[in-house]
C-alpha cells in the first residue's frame, strides 16, 4: 500500500511540475512576460496552493475517505489544468484591453494582473496545496510516525517534480506541443486519481478503523509561543531557498546560455535536493523518531554550505572558463556542485520542522496542511524579495550573504524549542554554531567582482574591452563594455546575464539601422512608427533622425537598460529618447501589441536571441500576426532574423511563419548573418527615384548611411536574398514556428562559421541578382530607373559578405587584392576598401579626421590606400616597413601602392628584397594578381 501511495503522488509531483510550467508559458501570452508580470503569475501560484494548504489543516479533521478526496483534488487538477493551458491565450483579447486604460500605472496594473491571476489558477493550485496533508493522515493509519509520513511523501513529490522539469521541457513540448503536452500531465492526475480511488475501495483500506472527526479548535493555548515559532521558522527557510533560487539562477547564468532548458536544468536540481532531504529525513526520523531536534543545526550547516560552496565554486567552474555552457552534460554537474547541498538541507529542514511541529499540533493532517501553508507562504515572498529587493539593492554576493543570515534566523528561531539533541550532539551543535559564525566573519565578498565578472568578460570581450558600468536589476545583470583601439574609443558592448546583447559597433550598427532606412526608402511617408526592444539605441536613433515621422512609439521590458544608455549618447539633445515625439513604454512588447489599440506605418523589431528565455514567442506566427493587426493599410515591419543562431530548419521555421502572415514577404542581408525579414501590409506604391534616394541628400542622415557602407542607394538592393517565390520554395516542408510549437527552435548554441558554410549558398551574387530580377518583374516596390543600376553592386555585397565573416583580416586581403583593386579603380566607394584595409569596427578612428597624424604609419597608410591617395600611402608604408620587416603585408601593400602609383618600376625593384619562396608558396594569388594587371617580372632572386 505506501510503495503505491508513494508512486502516484509521484507521479502528481511530475503532473503538477509539468503544468505549472505550462501555465506559465501560457500566462505569458496572457498577461505578458514583464518581471512584474511573471512575478505576480508565481505570486498567485504559489498563494493558491497556501490556500490549499489552509483548507487542508482547517477541514482536513473532518475528512474519513482521504483518498476518495485525494482522487477527486486529481481529476480536478487535470480538468482546470488543461482547460487553463487552452483557455489562458484565448483570454488575451479580452484581458489585454481591460487593463489598457491603466497599462503605463503599474501600481494599478499589477494588482490587477495579481487578482486575475490568483483567480485563473485557483482551482487547480488550490486542489494542489490540499493533496500532501490528504495523504499524510492516510499513510499514518498505517504507520504513526508522522515525520516518517511527511518526509517520504514530500520526497517522492519532489522527486515526481524532478521529472515533469525535465521530460516536459526537453521531450514532451517538443513531440506534443504544448496543448498535447497538458493532456499527458492530465493522464498522469486522472492515473493517480483513479489508483486512489480504486485502492479507497481495497478490502486492505475498509479493512482499517475509520478515521476519527477531530473538531476544528484543538490547540492548546500554552505550546502557542511553540508553534509561531516552528511556523515563522517554516515561512522564514521557504522564503530563504525560493529566493536563493532566484540569485543562483541569477549567478549561473553569468556562464550557462539563457534559455528554458537551462533553467529546466537548474530547477531540476534545486527539486532533486529538496526531494533527497525529504526521503533523508524520512529515514532519519524512522530510525530516531526525535531527530526533529537537530532542526537548528541542520539550518546552521545550511548556513555554512551556502558560502562554501560560493566560495568553492571557482574551482568547478574553472575547466569551462571562456566558454558559454549550453549543453546537459556541462550545465548538470555545476548547477549541482553550487545547489544541491544546500537543497537537500532544506527539504531535511521542512521535514524535521514538521515533525516538530506535530509534537504540538494534532491532528497530523492540521499539522501537515500548516507547516506546508508557513512553508509555501514564505517561497511564495521569497522570489519577490530577491528580484525586487536583494538584487537591485545588495547585487548577487552581498544577497547571498543576506540569505546566509535567513539560515541563522531559522536556527535561531528553533533552538531550544520541545526536545533536546542527545547529549553527544551537543559539541556537534556547537561546532556548528561556530563555523556559522566564523563563516558570516570571513564571507568572500569580493569574489563576485574580482573573480566571477572577470571570467565572464573574458568570455565576452577580447583585452581591448573595458567595464564601463554594471546594474543588478529584477529581470537581469545589465553589463556596459566599451572596446577601444589605440586609446580611442570605438563601441559599446551590452550584455544582460553574461550573454552579449547588443552593440553599437559598425557591423551591428548597420544592420540595426538598416531596419529603418530602407522602409524610409520604399513607404511614401512614414508618420508613425514602433519600435520594440530598444538595446543600445541604433534603430531609435535612426528613427528619430527621420523627419517625416510624427510620433514614435518604444516598447522597452527593461527600465535600466534605457537608463543606463545615457552613456552611450552623453549629449543630450543626440539621445533619442529625448526627442519629444519618442513615447517609451515599459512592457514586453508582445503584450503592447495585444493591448494597444494604434496602427503604426512601421513597426521594426531586434529582439534578444530566440533561444533565450521565453523569446521565442516573439517570433512565432501568432506573433507577427499581431504584427500585422497593428499596421496601417501600406504599413512595414521590419524583424530581424539572426540565423547565426539557428539551424536552417529553425531559420526556415521561423521565415515559414512569417510569410503565412505576409505573403510579399522579403529577406535582406544586414550584416554577416544578422538578416532582416520585410513584410507589408498590402503595399502597393513604387516610390520614384528621387524619393528613394532622399535619405542621400538628407544632411543629417547621409553621413550615418555612408558610415554604414550604403554609399549609394544602389547599394540597398544589392542587400536582397531572397523573394517571396524562393521563401515559399525553401520553406515549404517546414512547418511554421507557432506558439503551441515553441521547441521547433531548440537550446543548442551555433557554431558561426559553420552557420556560414551553410547559408552561404544562399548569399551567392548570381543567384540573389537573379530573384531580384524576378522580384523585380513580379510586382517588387523597387524604383524602376533603379533596378538596372543597382545589379552591379551585388557583386560589392559579395565583398561585404567576405569581410563580415573575416576574410580580409591582417594579410588576408592580399590573398584577394583583385578585389581590393575592383572597388579602387572601378568605383568611387571609399568604406567598403576601408573595412577591407582595417576592421570593420575600428570606423571611428578614421570616421571623422580627428585622430589623422596620431596613427601609426601603417594605418595611416591603409586609410591613404582606400581613399586613393596612393603616393602618400607609400611614402608612409617606406617608413613603416623598416620597423616591421617580419610582416610580408606592409611589402605587399607598398608594392600594391607603387603599383596603383604608376610607380612600377619601383614597386619592381622592391621585389628583389623578397624571397622567391614567400612569393610563390604563401600569397600565390598576390604574384599572379600583380603580373597579370601590372606586368610586374619575378627577378631571379635567391631562396633563403
Amino acid at each position: 500500500m505506501l510503495p503505491i501511495l508513494c508512486t502516484i503522488f509521484f507521479l502528481s509531483g511530475a503532473a503538477g511540475l509539468v503544468f505549472e510550467t505550462l501555465w506559465f508559458r501560457q500566462a505569458g501570452l496572457a498577461f505578458g512576460n514583464s518581471i512584474w508580470a511573471s512575478s505576480l503569475v508565481l505570486a498567485s501560484f504559489m498563494l493558491g496552493i497556501s490556500l490549499g494548504n489552509g483548507i487542508a489543516a482547517r477541514w482536513g479533521p473532518r475528512v474519513r475517505h482521504p483518498l476518495l478526496v485525494y482522487g477527486g483534488l486529481e481529476l480536478a487538477i487535470a480538468v482546470t489544468g488543461v482547460l487553463l493551458v487552452w483557455v489562458l491565450p484565448l483570454l488575451t483579447p479580452w484581458i489585454a484591453p481591460l487593463l489598457r486604460p491603466v497599462l503605463e500605472q503599474p501600481w494599478i496594473v499589477n494588482p490587477l494582473r495579481l487578482a486575475v491571476a490568483f483567480l485563473l489558477l485557483l482551482i487547480p493550485s488550490t486542489a494542489m496545496g490540499a493533496t500532501l496533508p490528504l495523504l499524510v493522515r492516510e499513510i499514518m493509519r498505517r504507520d504513526p510516525n508522522f515525520g516518517t509520513a511527511l518526509g517520504r511523501l514530500y520526497g517522492w513529490n519532489t522527486l515526481g517534480a524532478v521529472l515533469g522539469a525535465l521530460v516536459g521541457e526537453v521531450a514532451l513540448i517538443a513531440a506534443f506541443g504544448v496543448r498535447g503536452t497538458a493532456w499527458c500531465a492530465a493522464g498522469m492526475n486522472v492515473l493517480a486519481a483513479a489508483v486512489a480511488v480504486t485502492l479507497s475501495r481495497s478490502r486492505a483500506v475498509r479493512s482499517l478503523p475509520p478515521l476519527p472527526v477531530v473538531p476544528p479548535a484543538a490547540f492548546d493555548p500554552s505550546d502557542r509561543t511553540r508553534r509561531t515559532r516552528i511556523l515563522a521558522a517554516a515561512a522564514v527557510s521557504g522564503c530563504v531557498l525560493l529566493a536563493l533560487e532566484v540569485v543562483w539562477f541569477r549567478f549561473l547564468l553569468l556562464s550557462f546560455n539563457t534559455s528554458s532548458l537551462t533553467f529546466s536544468i537548474m530547477l531540476a536540481t534545486v527539486l532533486a535536493g529538496i526531494a533527497l532531504g525529504g526521503l533523508i529525513g524520512s529515514a532519519w526520523l524512522r530510525w530516531r523518531p526525535t531527530s526533529f531536534a537537530h532542526s537548528a543545526n541542520v539550518a546552521l550547516l545550511a548556513g555554512v554550505l551556502l558560502v562554501a560552496h560560493y566560495a568553492g565554486f571557482r574551482y568547478a567552474i574553472a575547466p569551462y572558463e571562456g566558454q558559454l555552457l549550453h549543453r546537459a552534460i556541462d550545465l548538470a554537474p555545476l548547477a549541482v556542485a553550487l545547489m544541491l547541498p544546500v537543497a537537500l538541507l532544506s527539504g531535511l529542514l521542512f521535514t524535521f520542522l514538521g515533525a516538530s511541529l506535530h509534537e504540538w499540533v494534532k491532528p497530523e493532517i492540521r499539522a501537515a496542511g500548516l507547516v506546508t501553508l508557513a512553508n509555501t507562504l514564505g517561497a511564495a515572498v521569497g522570489p519577490l524579495l530577491a528580484g525586487f529587493v536583494l538584487l537591485p539593492a545588495l547585487g548577487m554576493e552581498r544577497s547571498l550573504f543576506a540569505l546566509t543570515l535567513g539560515y541563522g534566523i531559522v536556527a535561531a528561531l528553533v533552538w531550544r524549542i520541545g526536545r533536546e539533541p542527545a547529549p553527544g550532539w551537543q559539541p556537534v551543535a556547537w561546532a556548528l554554531g561556530g563555523a556559522y559564525a566564523l563563516t558570516l566573519l570571513l564571507f568572500p565578498f569580493g569574489l563576485m567582482k574580482d573573480h566571477y565578472f572577470h571570467t565572464t568578460l573574458d568570455r565576452l570581450s577580447a583585452d581591448t574591452h573595458s567595464v564601463v558600468a554594471v546594474r543588478e536589476t529584477p529581470s537581469e545583470t545589465i553589463l556596459f563594455l566599451r572596446s577601444s583601439f589605440l586609446g580611442e574609443p570605438l563601441y559599446y558592448r551590452l550584455a544582460t546575464n553574461g550573454y552579449s546583447m547588443s552593440s553599437t559597433a559598425v557591423s551591428a550598427r548597420r544592420y540595426m539601422k538598416l531596419y529603418v532606412y530602407l522602409p524610409v526608402a520604399l513607404h511614401p511617408g512614414l508618420e508613425k512608427a514602433l519600435l520594440i526592444s530598444y538595446g543600445v539605441g541604433s534603430t531609435a536613433k535612426a528613427l528619430t533622425d527621420t523627419k517625416s515621422l510624427k510620433s514614435i512609439d518604444i516598447v522597452d521590458i527593461s527600465r535600466d537598460i534605457l537608463e543606463m544608455s545615457s552613456m552611450i549618447y552623453p549629449d543630450a539633445e543626440e539621445h533619442p529618447l529625448n526627442d519629444p515625439r519618442v513615447h517609451v513604454h515599459i512592457e514586453d512588447g508582445r503584450y503592447f501589441l495585444a493591448a494597444t489599440d494604434e496602427r503604426f506605418d512601421l513597426i521594426t523589431a531586434e529582439p534578444p536571441p530566440p533561444k533565450a528565455q521565453g523569446v521565442v514567442y516573439l517570433f512565432t506566427q501568432e506573433y507577427f500576426q499581431l504584427l500585422r493587426d497593428r499596421l496601417n493599410p501600406g504599413g512595414f515591419v521590419t524583424y530581424w532574423l539572426p540565423v547565426h543562431s539557428m539551424t536552417a530548419n529553425e531559420s526556415k521555421a521561423v521565415i515559414r511563419g512569417f510569410c503565412q502572415v505576409f505573403p510579399d514577404c522579403t529577406l535582406w542581408n544586414g550584416f554577416a548573418l544578422d538578416w532582416m525579414l520585410v513584410g507589408t501590409n498590402d503595399a502597393r506604391w513604387r516610390p520614384t527615384d528621387a524619393h528613394f534616394s532622399a535619405q542621400w541628400w538628407d544632411p543629417d542622415i547621409s553621413p550615418a548611411l555612408k558610415g554604414l557602407g550604403f554609399e549609394r542607394p544602389e547599394l540597398m538592393g544589392a542587400l536582397f536574398l531572397a523573394d517571396p517565390q524562393m521563401l515559399h520554395n525553401l520553406t515549404r516542408d517546414t512547418p511554421p514556428l507557432v506558439d503551441n510549437y515553441p521547441k521547433r527552435i531548440d537550446q543548442g548554441l551555433i557554431d558561426t562559421p559553420r552557420a556560414y558554410r551553410k547559408y552561404a549558398p544562399l548569399m551567392l551574387p548570381r543567384h540573389t541578382r537573379e530573384r531580384f530580377s524576378r522580384w523585380e518583374r513580379t510586382g517588387s516596390l523597387w524604383p524602376s530607373g533603379m533596378f538596372q543600376r543597382s545589379l552591379p553592386y551585388f557583386e560589392v555585397q559579395r565583398i561585404i559578405n567576405d569581410i563580415s565573416v573575416g576574410g580580409y583580416k591582417q594579410n588576408r586581403i592580399w590573398h584577394n587584392v583583385s578585389d581590393l583593386y575592383a572597388i579602387l579603380a572601378q568605383s568611387e566607394l571609399e568604406v567598403i576598401p576601408l573595412w577591407m584595409l582595417l576592421r570593420v569596427d575600428h570606423e571611428a578612428i578614421y570616421s571623422d579626421g580627428r585622430n589623422a597624424g596620431s596613427l601609426p604609419p601603417e594605418v595611416e597608410a591603409r586609410i591613404a590606400l582606400a581613399r586613393r591617395d596612393y603616393k602618400r600611402a607609400a611614402t608612409l608604408l617606406r617608413t613603416a616597413h623598416p620597423e616591421n620587416p617580419q610582416d610580408p603585408g606592409l611589402l605587399f601593400a607598398r608594392i600594391f601602392a607603387l603599383c596603383m602609383d604608376g610607380r612600377v618600376e619601383e614597386a619592381q625593384r622592391l621585389l628583389k628584397n623578397l624571397p622567391r619562396h614567400e612569393r610563390e608558396k604563401n600569397y600565390p594569388r598576390y604574384w599572379k594578381f600583380m603580373k597579370e594587371t601590372f606586368g610586374l617580372v619575378e627577378p631571379d632572386a635567391k631562396t633563403s
